[in-house]
């Protein structure tokens, strides 16, 4: 008899455990935060406020100028900084972290950054200052260079990737058309493609996103900018892009892409 209840007791054993196994609850991912707007609105602010204040911090930097043509003297002199020391790379980080918290519904956190952002860019508008460097003199050197912007075609020389990244895009009128969030590699030969524009942005982040042929860019000596000879109607009616589109789905809309920014660069 115990040979005969064993394998029941054992059989019923197992069968419970699996019964219970598969009626256990699985664990759920927690639903997402809706964004922390009211953050999300002073960003959009302060980015609007460094536009309007004309210092354009995040316009800083020198490693287009070397070579030939030489480097070009910044109203700001000597108060050039690179890579982690430099405003623009402060400002456009602590931009960046404000954002993702402000999206994660985390509206404290985000606050908290923006306080620090804060604290980045008035204290270098105080050492401009100090420096007797007024926006209208960062302008009106802005102005004279985009001016003189030659087709990335033609420069002769590399662009560094990581001062693109989040730069200004703007025409020759000195509008902002928004900022560079990122770049389309060709295949085949590795070279710069397309870059995708955040429309609307600041920093990189915007609305939504266009993407343009990279031959109708100019780009300058000692400005982290570049300039596309269109108005900002061009940019509004621009057919839009998704920023994880992957290369299939890019080279199905490319053809519209290249119809209509063929149609509306000026030369």
């Amino acid at each position: 008899m115990n040979y005969l209840i064993a394998p029941i007791v054992i059989t019923a054993l197992v069968i419970g455990t699996g019964v219970m196994a598969q009626q256990a609850p699985q664990p759920s991912a927690p639903a997402p935060r809706p964004a922390a707007q009211p953050c999300l609105n002073d960003l959009t602010a302060f980015g609007e406020r460094m536009d309007k204040d004309g210092f354009w911090l995040n316009g800083y930097g020198y490693r287009w100028a070397y070579g030939n043509p030489p480097a070009v003297v910044a109203p700001w002199g000597t108060l050039t900084e690179f890579g982690i020391d430099a405003p623009r790379f402060q400002i456009q980080t602590l931009y960046s972290t404000a954002s993702v918290l402000a999206r994660r519904g985390n509206e404290q956190a985000c606050q908290t950054v923006l306080s620090e952002l804060g604290a980045v860019y008035d204290q270098r508008v105080a050492q401009l200052r100090q420096a007797g460097i007024e926006p209208g003199q960062v302008i009106s050197w802005r102005q004279r260079l985009l001016l003189e912007a030659q087709p990335v075609t033609q420069l002769g020389r590399a662009l560094s990737i990581d001062d693109l990244s989040g730069a200004d895009v703007r025409n020759l009128q000195d509008e902002r058309l928004g900022s560079i969030n990122d770049m389309v590699l060709n295949p085949n030969t590795g070279a710069v493609s397309h870059v995708v524009i955040a429309r609307g942005g600041f920093l990189g982040i915007g609305r939504d996103y266009i993407a343009v042929p990279w031959q109708y860019f100019r780009a300058t000596p000692g400005l982290n900018v570049l300039v596309l000879n269109v108005s900002r109607d061009v940019i509004e009616n621009a057919p839009q892009v998704e920023p994880n589109m992957g290369p299939a789905a890019f080279e199905q809309v490319r053809p519209q892409i290249d119809q209509y920014w063929q149609q509306h660069v000026r030369s």
